[in-house]
């Protein structure tokens, strides 16, 4: 593994320090600036390493939340064997990364939501459902590659803004509600012969895959 270079090192620190800014006030140049007083760094050097504050802690806190999620990500679908089960591990072992940044990715989902920044939201997205789909065995490359990303896309939206308001231990009514949505959509192996039916449940699923297949 190649070492951090000493940009990556700092990147990295000043990261750690914006946490709790974040969750506070947001993905931005407050959080930032915070930041940089908190350990000693010149706010024209932590600008440097996030030239755009916003979008930028944004997407580290995107590939450290990857970081951390691709091995739990493998362990969970490797446990089961049918694909509804390998999906559903797949988004819950996702959720119980974002739990330890509960605060941060709520300010996410808040900063997903404002204009100009739906593109980098899809390539998010995206990447997520890609992510578990490769994971649950999936080598589709016809027409049903995006529609099971589309698919997956609402189903993963749906669940992250329930499992945001869920105050059951061990998020049990998230876990509940997984299932039935992805009972709504998902046939083991396949997109249910129904189609049109199915994307109903999720408006313009279609479309929506092929914006963050664009956006990747």
């Amino acid at each position: 593994m190649a070492k951090p270079s000493p940009l990556d090192a700092q990147r990295a620190k000043l990261f750690e320090a914006a946490k709790k800014f974040i969750a506070a006030h947001g993905f931005g140049a407050r959080a930032l600036h915070a930041a940089a007083v908190k350990i000693g760094m010149d706010a024209g050097r932590a600008e440097l390493l996030f030239p755009d504050p916003g979008r930028d802690l944004w997407r580290y806190f995107f590939a450290t939340v990857q970081t951390e999620w691709h091995p739990a990500l493998a362990r969970a679908v490797a446990t089961e064997q049918k694909i509804r089960h390998k999906i559903h591990a797949g988004v819950t072992s996702r959720l119980a990364i974002l739990a330890k940044y509960d605060g941060i990715e709520r300010q996410a989902v808040k900063f997903a939501a404002r204009p100009g920044n739906a593109a980098l939201a899809a390539k998010f997205l995206y990447q997520i459902c890609d992510d578990i789909w490769h994971a649950a065995g999936d080598t589709s490359t016809d027409w049903n590659f995006y529609t099971k990303r589309g698919l997956l896309a609402g189903v993963y939206t749906s669940t992250l803004f329930f499992w945001l308001n869920d105050h059951t231990d061990d998020y049990a009514d998230t876990a509940e509600f997984l299932s039935r949505r992805i009972e709504g959509v998902l046939q083991i192996g396949k997109i249910k012969a129904d189609l049109q039916h199915y994307l109903s449940l999720v408006p313009d699923a279609l479309k929506l895959a092929a914006k963050m297949r664009k956006a990747a």
